[in-house]
This record gives C-alpha cells, sequence and structure tokens, in this order.
C-alpha cells in the first residue's frame, strides 16, 4: 500500500473516531470523554471556525454536526501525518546511508 494512501486512511481513522467520540460525549454527557475527543477534533474546529464555515449563531459558531470540521479535521491529520512519515523515511534513509548493511 502506498504511503499517502496508509496515511490517509489513519487521518480518517483519527477524524472518524474523534467526531464519533464527540457525538457520544454529548449525547450522554459524560465529560471526561470529551476531555478525550476535544484535542483531536480540534484541528478541524479551529480552521472551520476561522473561516466562517460553522453554522451556530451569528458569529460562525462550530456544531458537532458541522461537515466542514470533519473534511478539515481529516485534510489537516493528513497533511501532518504525512510530514511526520516523510520526516521519519529521510531520517531513516539517512541512517542507512551512513551505516550500509555488509
Amino acid at each position: 500500500m502506498r504511503r499517502h494512501v496508509k496515511n490517509a486512511l489513519i487521518a480518517g481513522a483519527i477524524t472518524a473516531v474523534s467526531g464519533i467520540v464527540l457525538f457520544l460525549a454529548m449525547a450522554y454527557s459524560i465529560e471526561w470523554l470529551m476531555i478525550v475527543a476535544y484535542p483531536l477534533n480540534l484541528p478541524g474546529m479551529l480552521p472551520t471556525f476561522l473561516l466562517g464555515l460553522g453554522s451556530g449563531g451569528d458569529v460562525g459558531a462550530v456544531l458537532p454536526t458541522d461537515v466542514a470540521q470533519y473534511v478539515l479535521g481529516f485534510l489537516v491529520w493528513w497533511g501532518v501525518i504525512s510530514l511526520a512519515d516523510n520526516r521519519a523515511g529521510a531520517i531513516k534513509q539517512k541512517t542507512e546511508d551512513a551505516h550500509p548493511q555488509v
């Protein structure tokens, strides 16, 4: 499997799990679960709010039902994971070049 597809799957899983956990935490008023879900969902909530894509009230507050936060969250997570994967690959390649196998 290509690296960008693997990275997209990981980003999609993080976005899906954080969205599901956020909905469950709000539905059942589980505060400790919200503490886990918000940091994972923040990379989508912040750009959605800053771009004015939220549908809540006059200020464009982000609601859990706004699809834009999940799309933007996926894109941000995909970028972060891809950058980390590329950096790790570069470090691994550099190490292999410095210490070749016999």
